[in-house]
């Protein structure tokens, strides 16, 4: 995960856990958005930065524009538990 991302994903995480409140939400979110947009436009996954080739269909082209997430990465985030 780049550093961008990953700060402001801990920040986040981290207002949110400890005080149950986040501190600027609506900027804290604006600004993870645009780091994966950053991301989108230079075709890496947020996640493992590596650069995104193909998806198996188009909900998981969808699901890359919203996180960012490459296919391997979809795969393991969203796999089913048995």
């Amino acid at each position: 995960m780049n550093n961008n991302l990953k700060k402001l994903s801990r920040e986040l995480f981290d207002d949110n856990y400890q005080s149950n409140q986040v501190s600027n939400p609506s900027t804290k979110l604006q600004e993870l958005r645009r780091e994966i947009e950053k991301q989108i436009q230079l075709r890496r996954c947020t996640w493992c930065q590596t650069s995104v080739k193909q998806f198996k269909d188009q909900i998981s082209v969808k699901e890359y524009f919203l996180s960012g997430l490459c296919q391997d990465c979809q795969d393991k985030t969203f796999e089913e538990v048995e």
